[in-house]
Formats: C-alpha cells, sequence, structure tokens
C-alpha cells in the first residue's frame, strides 16, 4: 500500500513544483504583466479597443439614423392622412354646392 502511495505524491510534487516556482517570478512573461512580452501586446490591446469604441459610436450613429427614418416615416404618413382629410371635406363640400 505504500508503494502506491509513495509515485503519487512524486508525481504530484513533481507537477506541483513549476507552477510554484512561477508564482514570484517576476521575469517570467506568464507572471509580469510589465515584461516586454505583454507591453507589445500593447499597442494590439488599445487597438483593439479603439475598433470597439467606434463600432459602438457606429452603431449609436445607426440607431440614431434609423429612429430620424422611422419619425419622417411617420411625419410622411402623417402628411397624407392631413391630405385625404382636407380632400375629403373639400368632395363634401362639392357635393354640397350641387345640391343647392
Amino acid at each position: 500500500m505504500k508503494r502506491k502511495i509513495f509515485p503519487l505524491a512524486i508525481l504530484a510534487a513533481a507537477l506541483a513544483i513549476p507552477t510554484l516556482s512561477l508564482a514570484n517570478d517576476h521575469d517570467h512573461p506568464d507572471r509580469n504583466p510589465h515584461s516586454k512580452e505583454h507591453s507589445d501586446n500593447g499597442a494590439h490591446n488599445a487597438e483593439h479597443g479603439q475598433n470597439h469604441k467606434n463600432e459602438k459610436i457606429n452603431h449609436k450613429k445607426d440607431h440614431r439614423r434609423h429612429n430620424e427614418n422611422a419619425q419622417n416615416d411617420r411625419d410622411h404618413k402623417g402628411d397624407h392622412r392631413r391630405r385625404n382629410e382636407k380632400s375629403q371635406r373639400n368632395h363634401g363640400q362639392h357635393h354640397k354646392t350641387h345640391r343647392s
């Protein structure tokens, strides 16, 4: 029974040691956000963020444009409705003049 535990303990230690050795290693790029590898990605990250900002701005512009077009459509329908009401009133007046 002891023989089975011993190799398992060695395996666990072998897997844990590299992880523990990186815990305070400031020169290792995976652990140090200020390393050269991380700073090279800074330009990419800034550009990536700017792209998302532009997407958000464009989305707002599209939304505003859509709302303006919808309002124009409603106004245009209102124009037709007012014109139709006016022509119906005039049409009624036209019949009244023929009757008299």
